[in-house]
């Protein structure tokens, strides 16, 4: 038809169409159920009978009953009054490789199928193949059979599955009609009827029980009712009536009746009482007499007796005024009581009418002699002008304020009640030299040692009043002390002791002796020593003699750096004085001090600069030199005689923080692979040949005499004192030759044509060249054998 599109073999209606053609009109219907062609019917036919879908029937396999329960709407495929007839090849519902024809399902002949490929099994029943080409049906519940196409009659197996219901069996299901009072799907669940709240006014709501036998036992069931147990005062199924208690008139005598509930009230016409009105009244019942008065009932009436209760009027109503007759004294305040009065007194008074005065002086409340005024003393206000008195006196006399005293203190006094001291010790009256002491209304100075006067400013000069120095020294004024400046060989506190510590001269080897006192009573004496010597009274020398096989070795060691002292004096150009090393130390650094063409070198790894540091000048000239080398963590010092230089060190870090250290330090000598532990320096150092004295390695003297006596120093080949000969005087050297002094030899330099050790061997002038002239000159050039063969001879 128009109205419908064929797809896939089947007819799709348009909207308002039906039927296996789309030839029906839909007249109702569920909305959105889609009515197709190929089972998309009414029924079997649209002439059928009707069927009642909604009262008991039901449309099967996915129908749908329509709007008004008389026709089902069947799915496609199905069709039947209740869509129970599958459509032949919808029916079988081939499954692949099975195909449907002449309303059976078929295998092709290219294909392989089982006993289930034909789909055996109804009603959702589950085929599963067997071994002998046979096939069981699991059904689904409802269904059994063979091919599951027989109904179960759920209704028969169980008569009691629907419990408080009837049971209908419906194809492959059952259906329970529940008896009013009881829902669910086997009617087992009771229905509350108090859910809905049908009592009222505070009713209490009962869902109804019975019950009935079961077997042996009396089973207590509940039925489709309830009770409502009313609140007292309603009644009613749903105890909505309000009970009227006055119903009954219980109010007697004309009076009327007030319904409540559960209750009534009755109002009383005049002179009546009682809870029904039943009684007369008294008129004195109601106390109508206030304020304690006597009541007396009289006929129609009564009267009030107001005697002594401080109130009158027809009731006692009206308060008495006591304060009328003004009782309260001194200002106060009068305040009307019952049947009296009370007087607000001021402070400083007391008593029923305020007469009494309080004498706020009475306990003496001034301290340190103060003199108490009391504030209540009208007479002082007038003499305010007049009289020195306290500021409070000046204002206006009033009651408010006379309460309480003030205080006139004496000098030095001052607080509220002359409590408090004036400490005139607070600006420190005594300075710096004294301790103050705070009295009344003054203070006294405590001078310390040497001070005095009233304010401890003077200092007492004790050498101006008591001259102690006498006429051997000058006196020097101190804080409670003074110091002599003795004369020489006098000592003691006052220079009154002559001195005699030196007389034995006991300072040897030139060594200057200080005599001086201890305790007034001991004689000792201090020596300072000449330069190469020692000790308490000079007797070390200091002074060694080193060759070229000379070394000292020094083992010392301190935290805060290191430093040496010394003093030399060589005529040699180049030598060794000291080498310090940490070799075999986490940190290993070095240094080396040495002699270069005259000038003082000191290099070390601690340093950035190749060449290392110099300073001075012909330091080789045979006298003696000082020399002071100290090095820490951030700088290197060096100094020769008043010469001082200053450099940074390079980045140097130990472990534990500490500061560069030597433990080993080499002086004179060479030791092996001396250039290996510097291995930058330029040249090849040599031993040091002259005289050393006060020589000091971190704080430790080196004395010639303790060689082999201390395990920490070693003193090889050498000699104490500096014995020597001076090589060039007088001089050498032959026919005016140069001498150089080498400290234990010299050399000559010859003019020529002199030669020789000392020069006294000469040449004889040849002639040749030109005209016999003796001007002329021969170069040889000869190497170094030929130059040691020629000195040989020579």
């Amino acid at each position: 038809p128009i109205d419908s599109e064929c797809i896939g073999g089947k007819c799709i209606c348009k909207p308002g169409t039906t039927g296996y053609n789309c030839e029906l009109p839909v007249t109702d219907g569920p909305p959105n159920v889609p009515l197709t062609g190929s089972g998309g019917a009414v029924g079997n036919n649209p002439n059928s009978a009707a069927v009642n879908c909604i009262n008991g029937g039901k449309c099967l396999n996915g129908g749908t009953c329509s709007m008004n329960g008389t026709h089902c709407y069947c799915a496609g495929g199905f069709t039947g009054e209740r869509c129970e007839k599958a459509e032949p090849c919808t029916a079988l519902n081939c499954q692949e490789p099975m195909v449907c024809q002449l309303n059976k399902c078929v295998c092709p002949e290219n294909k392989i199928c089982t006993a289930c490929s034909a789909q055996p099994c109804r009603n959702g029943g589950v085929c599963t193949d067997l071994s002998n080409g046979e096939y069981t049906c699991s059904c689904t519940s409802g269904w059994t059979g063979r091919t599951c196409t027989k109904d179960v009659d759920e209704c028969a197996l169980d008569p009691n599955i629907c419990g408080n219901g009837i049971c209908k069996n419906e194809e492959g299901s059952y259906k329970c009609y529940c008896t009013p009072g009881f829902t669910g799907k086997h009617c087992d669940s009771d229905v509350d009827e108090c859910l809905s709240h049908p009592c009222q006014n505070g009713a209490t709501c009962n869902n109804k029980l019975f019950f009935f036998k079961y077997g042996k036992h009396r089973i207590l069931r509940q039925i489709n009712a309830y009770e409502c147990v009313c609140q007292p005062g309603y009644t009613g199924i749903n105890c909505e009536i309000d009970i009227n208690e006055c119903d009954s008139n219980p109010c007697t005598k004309g009076s009327t009746c007030n319904d409540m509930i559960n209750n009534f009230t009755c109002s009383c016409i005049p002179g009546m009482t009682g809870r029904f009105c039943e009684n007369d009244i008294d008129d004195c019942i109601s106390a109508p007499c206030q304020h304690g008065g006597h009541c007396i009932d009289e006929l129609g009436g009564f009267h009030c007796d107001c005697a002594n209760t401080g109130y009158e009027g027809q009731l006692c109503e009206l308060n008495i005024d006591e304060c009328e007759s003004q009782p309260c004294q001194n200002g106060a305040a009068c305040i009307d009581d019952i049947n009296d009065y009370r007087c607000k007194c001021y402070p400083g008074y007391m008593g029923k009418n305020c007469e009494i005065h309080i004498n706020e002086c009475e306990s003496n409340p001034c301290l340190y002699n103060g003199n108490c005024l009391e504030r209540s003393n009208i007479t002082l206000y007038a003499l305010s002008q007049t009289m020195d008195l306290p500021e409070f006196f000046s204002r206006q006399f009033s009651y408010e304020n006379a309460s309480g005293y003030e205080c006139v203190c004496v000098p030095g006094i001052m607080g509220k009640n002359c409590e408090i001291n004036i400490n005139e010790c607070e600006t420190n009256p005594c300075g710096k030299h004294g301790t103050c002491n705070d009295g009344i209304g003054t203070y006294t100075c405590d001078c310390d040692p040497g001070f005095e006067d009233r304010h401890c400013e003077t200092n007492i000069d004790e050498c101006d009043r008591y001259q102690p120095c006498g006429a051997h020294g000058t006196c020097i004024d101190e804080i409670n002390d003074y110091t002599c400046d003795c004369d020489a060989n006098y000592g003691g506190k006052n220079c009154s002791v002559p001195l005699i510590g030196c007389l034995s001269a006991p300072c040897q080897n030139g060594g200057n002796c200080k005599p001086y006192l201890v305790n007034e009573t001991e004689h000792l004496f201090n020596c300072t020593c000449q330069h190469g010597f020692q000790g308490d009274i000079c007797e070390k020398t200091t002074t060694i003699s080193m060759v070229v096989s000379s070394l000292i070795t020094v083992k010392t060691q301190r935290e805060e750096g290191y430093d040496i002292n010394l003093q030399f004096k060589t005529t040699l150009p180049n030598g060794v004085l000291a080498f310090g090393t940490s070799i075999g130390h986490n940190e290993p650094v070095s240094y080396i001090l040495e002699l270069i063409n005259g000038r003082l070198n000191l290099h070390s790894s601690l340093l950035n600069k190749w060449e290392g540091v110099f300073i001075g000048s012909k330091l080789n000239d045979s006298n003696w030199h000082k020399v002071f080398v100290a090095i820490n963590t951030s700088h290197l010092v060096l100094s020769a005689n008043d010469e001082q230089a200053i450099f940074p060190v390079g980045s140097y870090e130990t472990a534990n923080g500490s500061q560069p250290s030597f433990p080993l330090t080499y002086l004179g000598g060479t030791i092996p692979n001396l250039k290996s532990y510097l291995r930058h320096l330029p040249h090849r150092p040599s031993s040091f040949v002259g005289c050393m004295q006060d020589i000091v390695v971190n704080g430790k003297w080196i004395f010639p005499e303790e060689q082999g006596n201390e395990i920490d120093t070693n003193l090889t080949n050498i000699q104490a004192g500096c014995p020597r000969t001076e090589q060039c005087i007088p001089n050498p050297c032959h026919s005016n030759g140069a001498c150089t002094d080498l400290w234990h030899t010299f050399s000559c330099t010859c003019q020529r044509p002199h030669f020789g050790h000392t020069c006294k061997y000469n040449i004889t002038a040849a002639t040749f060249g030109h005209e016999n002239t003796t001007h002329s000159a021969v170069v040889v050039e000869t190497n170094d054998s030929a130059r040691r063969a020629i000195r040989s001879i020579l």
